[in-house]
């Protein structure tokens, strides 16, 4: 119950987040800012928790390159979408 509950509101600071961010007037430095910080979560989860566990199950070649393939597949529409992003464009 109070992992839930911890959980919930961990969930409402992000939409507490998203709220402030757009009612707040922002320049491009500060949303790099925000995007860099939210990137970085990100990869600390994906190291921290999901690389250990994945490396457990792999059993032989097979399976790391199955892992390889799938990390790639999951790059390549981030990378995509990043190639016409327009949040940093001069205004």
């Amino acid at each position: 119950g109070m992992a839930l509950l911890l959980n919930f509101i961990g969930c409402l600071s992000v939409l507490f987040g998203g709220f402030l961010t757009l009612t707040v007037d922002t320049s491009s430095y500060t949303t790099f800012c925000i995007l860099a910080i939210g990137g970085g979560v990100y990869i600390y989860v994906a190291v921290g928790e999901c690389l250990p566990r994945a490396q457990q199950v792999q059993k032989n070649a097979t399976d790391k390159v199955i892992s390889l393939v799938s990390f790639v597949m999951g790059v390549i529409p981030i990378g995509l979408v990043l190639l016409n992003h327009g949040h940093c464009d001069a205004h």
